[in-house]
């Protein structure tokens, strides 16, 4: 496993833009926004349980991630990785960032219940301010 470059865990940290890019069954690539946690060298993505991009990741696994930095747009990184692990997250966890609003979003979105992905990167692509 490739570790989390700390420039790249400063913008996961932060409540900035994440993007996922995944494969659906004809090969075309989808990408959405989502929420995202760290777990060590991990990168967890949280969604409904019947969401496009969960069935897509369990037909393959191969993914793609970008993140944004909301205060200087140039300043972002691209990373590829693969899904290894899926599990039930009731507790909302990659959505929280250190609040408790799960119930806000039980209430708003509806999830009573969600997926949460566990993304083993392999690779980083760095851009920093021009």
């Amino acid at each position: 496993m490739t570790a989390i470059p700390p420039e790249v865990r400063v913008l996961l940290d932060a409540p900035n833009y994440v993007h996922l890019s995944v494969l659906l069954r004809d090969g075309a690539p989808m990408s959405m926004a989502v929420w995202c946690a760290l777990e060590g060298e991990h990168i967890l993505i949280s969604s409904s349980q019947d969401s496009p991009k969960v069935a897509a990741v369990r037909r393959d696994p191969r993914v793609a991630l970008s993140v944004t930095d909301r205060d200087q747009p140039y300043r972002s990184a691209m990373l590829r990785g693969r899904v290894v692990a899926m599990r039930p997250d009731p507790d909302l966890r990659a959505h929280n960032r250190g609040e408790d609003n799960g119930a806000v979003l039980r209430e708003l979105l509806g999830y009573d219940a969600a997926t949460i992905a566990a993304l083993e990167q392999e690779g980083v692509i760095l851009t920093k301010d021009h």
